[in-house]
């Protein structure tokens, strides 16, 4: 079975077959990885984000990752407690890059596939540079290796995930980590990544077999860095640095308080349409 974005990669037996979606970079390897070895009957599938989205809200998907901003603007969904992905402090995942001072802002390109970024940046740069820029979502991705910001016209730009991590900071007059100005602010954990469920699905034990791959993935760290490591053409030790340090995978109570006070203070900045809210998924029967 294929669709449109993904590629199947699993398909249990048995009679109940959850249908799981997720995207695959290395902000997700730690929850990815392994994932069809999971025992609850599911179907798992690759997708872009886009596809995760769809999927959700036209049922063809059960459960999905998502970045948390597409959660928190996607009714009828619940978060899955246990395992998701947070940053604490300076992590290198979300940038503002300004090829001036930062006073001088008025224009901000936002990487096309920014996970968040955006939203965050919007929350957050108005009150560290004292005004309110344009944002503007862009066409392309932000590939820091190739893009040409010296003859694009904006001020600053908003990069995300690889694009971050890639990007060449001496190039800039100045250079912010938003994960660092959202626990500075607030000294609470930025939730990057959350698994979703629709509403009113029984999950079984997927939730809590999710949460243990998580910290399986934890535990292996320095191989997955070294394999990311590779692949970008990095130092291992900055990637086994991120996953051991930067990209931590529990999803509990202190990551739980620290997006219920995201939700508040985009509702504050009114930020999201309507009332920002969310609700975590319990479990109503564990037995199959």
């Amino acid at each position: 079975m294929r669709t449109p974005g993904g590629t199947t990669t699993r398909v249990s037996p048995g009679s109940l077959r959850l249908k799981l979606g997720y995207f695959d970079d290395f902000t997700t390897r730690a929850l990815v990885r392994g994932i069809e070895a999971v025992r609850t009957p599911v179907i798992s599938q690759q997708y872009s984000r886009d596809d995760l989205l769809e999927g959700l809200k036209h049922e063809v998907l059960d459960v999905a990752l998502l970045p948390t901003s597409d959660f928190l603007t996607t009714p009828n969904l619940n978060m899955l407690k246990g395992a998701g992905i947070s940053t604490v402090s300076s992590a290198n995942m979300f940038l503002v890059l300004s090829k001036g001072l930062p006073t001088e802002i008025r224009r901000v390109l936002v990487d096309q596939n920014d996970l968040g970024a955006g939203l965050l940046a919007e929350l957050l740069l108005p009150r560290q540079i004292g005004q309110h820029p344009q944002f503007t979502q862009s066409k392309v991705p932000l590939d820091a290796r190739r893009f040409n910001f010296d003859s694009d016209p904006h001020d600053a730009y908003i990069l995300a995930g690889e694009n971050a991590l890639l990007a060449r900071r001496s190039a800039f007059s100045w250079a912010w980590d938003l994960s660092q100005g959202w626990f500075s602010q607030t000294n609470a954990p930025y939730v990057m990544h959350v698994w979703a469920c629709r509403r009113g699905i029984n999950l079984y034990n997927l939730d809590q077999e999710l949460t243990d791959l998580a910290h399986l993935n934890t535990n292996e760290a320095a191989m997955i860095a070294q394999k990311e490591a590779e692949r970008l053409t990095l130092p291992p030790n900055i990637m086994t640095k991120i996953y051991q340090h930067a990209l931590r995978t529990p999803l509990g109570e202190p990551e739980i308080a620290g997006l219920r006070t995201y939700v508040k203070e985009l509702g504050q900045a009114r930020l999201l349409p309507g009332t920002p809210h969310f609700s975590v998924y319990r479990p109503v029967n564990r037995a199959l």
